[in-house]
């Protein structure tokens, strides 16, 4: 969570929230399922709120490599309506 405000100077007001919970659920043979959505709220702005809900639906296919495919929908706010799918390959280098 992260919470950003202005308290003085000649910066413009600002008051802003971003929220990111992320749950994620192992299954069999190396999948997963995981959600991680960004929510944005503006309360200088108030109503403003950016609230997507979305699922990657995955395979780690080696200890370092990762693929999945991401689904989001914005439910409310900037963009409310749009669908997007993305393709992910990933490498964990820790």
């Amino acid at each position: 969570m992260q919470f950003l405000f202005s308290v003085a100077g000649t910066t413009p007001d600002l008051a802003y929230t971003e929220l990111q919970p992320i749950v994620i659920y192992h299954l069999p043979s190396a999948f997963f399922l995981k959600t991680d959505p960004i929510m944005r709220f503006d309360f200088k702005h108030s109503p403003t709120a950016t609230v997507p809900v979305n699922l990657h639906f995955g395979r780690a296919l080696t200890p370092r490599f990762a693929i999945n495919v991401i689904g989001e929908y914005v439910t409310t706010g900037s963009g409310d309506g749009n669908f997007t799918v993305q393709l992910n390959l990933a490498y964990v280098n820790w």
